[in-house]
């Protein structure tokens, strides 16, 4: 028996120069030709493709030590080396296209206190209070025209001195009828419902409170044309403890969501198992292969259902977002399909 051809080492060096690993191919060292050929390529064509010359460096050196690891044959070198300059050079040409900013992440993490702070506080409840509310449609900018100021609701009344309000200008808003000595919120509200604004004010021990209120032009963000006059809405708010706990606005958001999500997971298997059923039949290889239109039809079934369960399922709500709009149900039907899918 004869051994393998192997060509001479001066040939494969001429190989491994003209192509990296070629040369460790023709002597049979095809793992590490192949290694060799894979590090240089790649980090050639990302170096070329980040178009900075510096890292250049790392194929060619790579190159150098693809041709030194031929003359070394057949002991030839680590492929250590190599292997650390390509990590080098993604790590490296990965930090810098993401912009990689360690000290930007250290020196400004108190920039984020008062966020983090919000998402750990514990408001799932909040002490009971009772409120006494008010409002006053005004309009902004103002036309020749516009509609007095003036509200009375449930025993308050509030109205601005001013019929109308232009950003820049200083409005006064009175509110009478409100608790005494209570710390009273005031809201700018804009057509769409949004909070352009807010303040506080003290009310006096007559229950009247008076604000001296600059007009910002944030009341007019949500406007396509802030020259049109429309009406928007102040809305003037009191609260006071009376005893106990009850759910705050957070808290009744997450007993809303739990509900949501337990209603979705329950309503979508139960009606993805029925439809799953026939499904099931029809994808049973046992059931479905004694003939060929019944195998055809299990092939068909068997590829929509793996193409189905291959999607994830946000990805096939957003598309029922798209149909339906907004809210839970767009989530069931993704989780229904999804569900039949899995199960059939």
């Amino acid at each position: 028996m004869t051994d393998k051809k192997i060509f001479p080492k001066s040939l494969s060096i001429l190989f491994s120069i003209f192509l990296p690993g070629l040369g460790q191919v023709f002597q049979r060292k095809y793992r590490s030709g192949f290694s060799f050929f894979i590090a240089f390529s790649t980090s050639f064509a990302v170096t070329l493709w980040y178009g900075k010359p510096v890292w250049f460096i790392i194929p060619a050196v790579i190159w150098a030590w693809n041709i030194w690891d031929v003359i070394s044959l057949p002991k030839g070198k680590s492929l250590v080396i190599p292997l650390l300059l390509w990590l080098i050079m993604a790590y490296g040409i990965g930090g810098q296209v993401t912009e990689f900013d360690l000290k930007s992440l250290i020196t400004n993490a108190s920039r984020s206190k008062d966020m983090v702070a919000q998402m750990f506080k514990l408001d799932f409840v909040q002490p009971r209070a009772e409120k006494m509310e008010g409002y006053v449609d005004i309009q902004s900018p103002c036309s020749d025209f516009p509609p007095a100021a003036d509200n009375e609701s449930d025993g308050t009344r509030v109205y601005v001195v001013q019929t109308c309000a232009n950003v820049g200008e200083v409005i006064t808003v009175k509110g009478e009828g409100f608790w005494p000595n209570q710390l009273t919120t005031f809201y700018w509200q804009n057509p769409i419902g949004g909070k352009g604004m807010a303040t506080e004010a003290t009310s006096d021990a007559s229950g009247n409170v008076t604000l001296e209120w600059k007009v910002l032009s944030i009341v007019h963000t949500t406007a396509p044309d802030p020259t049109i006059p429309q009406i928007h809405r102040i809305k003037v708010s009191q609260s006071r403890p009376i005893g106990g706990l009850e759910l705050s606005a957070v808290g009744g958001y997450i007993v809303q969501g739990i509900y949501e999500t337990l209603a979705l997971a329950f309503l979508s298997t139960i009606i993805g198992a029925i439809f799953a059923i026939p499904f099931g039949f029809l994808a049973a290889r046992n059931l479905m292969t004694a003939n060929p239109v019944s195998a055809i039809i299990y092939l068909l079934v068997r590829s929509a259902l793996n193409i189905v369960r291959s999607i994830e399922a946000l990805i096939m709500a957003i598309i029922f977002v798209i149909i339906v709009g907004l809210g839970p149900f767009p989530g069931m039907i993704a989780l229904t399909v999804h569900t039949t899918a899995a199960l059939g």
